[in-house]
């Protein structure tokens, strides 16, 4: 005589289902946090690569490329451009156009870097320049962001009346200027960090802007930088050039434009990782700083070249 098999009731049901449920919330955070790692990891990785090439181009130089090309425009090109065949992308650099002058091979003048000879560059993606964290955006005639930005110090940046670029230190809060590594239109020499490679930020992570917000807008002269006025993921307002480059509202970071000469364009070191941002130094290290780094006695000072802080652990 076969006995029947008892069939589920609907209550053991439900309450597998919860189970099931239960778990998935549990695993679903730490897949989560495991990827994250992996992505913050990437990230560190290609700030390493950044940074050696920076190296490479003063090996073959004898300085750092200038932050914003030496034609002192903020269209025309900036340390990304120049770095590109020491991140193993040399065709790209000899596709760009302009790069110093505006002027390209064929006479064509005023080629910036959403000219349509330079789209075919401008349009692409770099890979090792873009990190994982965060989504990839073309805010402007789909000329494509990026994710690490070079160290301008302590200075922000206004153009004065004869249409160029000069850095000046904010007069809102308390800063001194003693150099960086990258400027408007002056290359740097190793030679002119006497705080030493290891006490010297060379580049930082910022966030690509969504909804035309030119945060991460990297070919452009007033997006290729972080300045240390503001703190790592600083709650305060990144300063823009222009009020419409400027999109507020989560998950862009808080911004107003445009800029004064007392409130000089001024954008902060930002990633979408928790709790920090992974930053380059001059001897080729990648350190994560905290958010909660001590703004006057360690962020500032690894900003400047020449200040001759004492600096603590960071």
């Amino acid at each position: 005589m076969h006995r029947r098999r008892r069939a589920f009731t609907l209550i053991e049901l439900l309450v597998v289902i919860a189970i099931i449920a239960v778990l998935i919330g549990l695993l679903l955070p730490a897949v989560q946090k495991v990827r994250e790692a992996a992505a913050r990891a990437k990230c560190s990785n290609s700030l390493k690569q950044l940074s050696l090439a920076f190296h490479n181009y003063h090996d073959a130089n004898s300085f750092f490329p200038s932050g914003i090309a030496p034609s002192n425009r903020c269209c025309f090109g900036t340390w990304q451009v120049a770095t590109l065949p020491y991140l193993e992308q040399d065709s790209l650099t000899r596709a760009y156009q302009g790069y110093s002058t505006g002027v390209a091979a064929n006479g064509t003048t005023n080629v910036t870097y959403s000219h349509a000879l330079n789209l075919p560059v401008t349009t692409l993606r770099v890979g090792i320049l873009t990190c994982p964290s965060d989504e990839p955006q073309a805010p402007l005639s789909n000329v494509t962001a990026h994710n690490y930005v070079v160290n301008f110090g302590t200075t922000g940046i206004i153009r004065n009346a004869a249409n160029a670029f000069i850095e000046i230190v904010p007069t809102y809060g308390t800063a001194t200027d003693n150099g960086s590594p990258f400027r408007v239109s002056q290359p740097q020499k190793l030679t002119d960090m006497p705080d030493g490679t290891s006490n010297t930020l060379l580049a930082s992570e910022t966030v690509q802007g969504r909804n035309a917000d030119l945060r991460g807008f990297t070919w452009w002269g007033y997006g290729c930088a972080f300045m240390t006025q503001l703190g790592p993921n600083s709650a305060s307002p990144d300063v823009l050039q222009d009020a419409g480059y400027c999109v507020n509202g989560a998950p862009n970071p808080p911004c107003f434009g445009p800029y004064t000469n007392t409130q000089p364009i001024t954008l902060a070191a930002r990633s979408r990782h928790s709790g920090g941002v992974n930053a380059a130094m001059g001897d080729g290290s990648v350190r994560f700083v905290t958010d909660g780094v001590d703004l006057i006695n360690v962020w500032r000072p690894l900003s400047t070249t020449q200040g001759g802080e004492a600096i603590g652990n960071f």
